[in-house]
């Protein structure tokens, strides 16, 4: 059974989810739909490609994603669709999109023009490709795009790959012998924030030294990890922990981390090595 995924903005409250899935199941009626997560802070894209980006690996090949944080129809946007690990992810040519990707996908379709009639001549739907609804596109095209991958449609013969090599990357740690200079990329639902500077980093520079983990332009100093929220510590305690992901997490322990230390997305994170280092 073919399986799609949706993450957005949308929140649970509004009917536009249930719209969505509707003309999903139109399009394809034997499909599975799993709400990945819809409560993204609204029109934050780059927060939604982060989570996509720590979970895609784990679905299987042929998952296709929907990325449907609502940019409303700007026509110098155009929708996209990425062949990556044997899976496919539906969304918008914006900054944040290529955050997903930990290496290049294998084709990166833009979905304009030429494509939308192929869209049209190839597999065809009750509705036009080429006419993308204005107040609300992706509920009203995505579908097409699912129903056209799942019915045989080949995205590199649509159309050449548009990724290119002047794509961001995500943002990565500056790094030297003797520190490594993070940042926030993410505050989860308990607030805690959640860095770029990843478990393998870390060991790699640390090279068995001591260090100091330095918090809002050094005002607060950790010298030791944690290896769970409840590691010999007290409510109230501030911390830092690789998460689940491997990356450099700052909590406090049953505390709102990113109010109390006035954290957000782009905080500076600084460790710095002391000593000699060791084999």
């Amino acid at each position: 059974m073919p399986l799609v995924t949706c993450i957005s903005d949308w929140n649970q409250q509004d009917y536009y989810l249930g719209l969505l899935k509707g003309r999903l199941k139109t399009e394809v009626p034997e499909l599975e739909i799993m709400d990945l997560n819809h409560s993204i802070a609204p029109f934050h894209a780059v927060q939604a490609s982060f989570i996509l980006r720590q979970v895609i690996s784990h679905f299987p090949p042929g998952t296709i994603h929907l990325m449907l944080v609502n940019l409303g129809h700007n026509p110098e946007i155009s929708p996209v669709v990425a062949s990556y690990r044997s899976q496919y992810v539906i969304g918008w040519d914006d900054d944040s999109f290529p955050l997903i990707f930990q290496n290049p996908p294998d084709h990166y379709l833009l979905v304009e023009g030429e494509v939308l009639r192929a869209i049209d001549t190839q597999y065809a739907s009750k509705e036009s490709a080429t006419i993308i609804h204005p107040a609300f596109p992706e509920i009203y095209f995505f579908p097409m795009l699912v129903r056209g991958i799942l019915n045989g449609m080949d995205i590199k013969a649509m159309g050449p790959d548009s990724f290119g090599s002047d794509r961001s990357e995500p943002v990565l740690p500056a790094v030297q012998n003797d520190w490594i200079t993070g940042q926030v990329v993410y505050i989860d639902s308990y607030h805690n924030a959640i860095s770029n500077i990843s478990k393998e980093l870390f060991h790699r520079n640390r090279r068995g030294r001591s260090f100091e983990i330095l918090i809002k332009s050094n005002h607060y100093r950790l010298d030791r990890l944690h290896q769970t929220y409840f590691d010999s510590g007290e409510p109230g305690d501030l911390i830092a922990l690789f998460n689940s992901i491997d990356l450099l997490e700052i909590a406090i322990i049953q505390g709102n981390v990113a109010e109390l230390l006035g954290l957000e997305t782009g905080s500076t994170i600084k460790i710095i090595f002391y000593g000699e280092e060791k084999e």
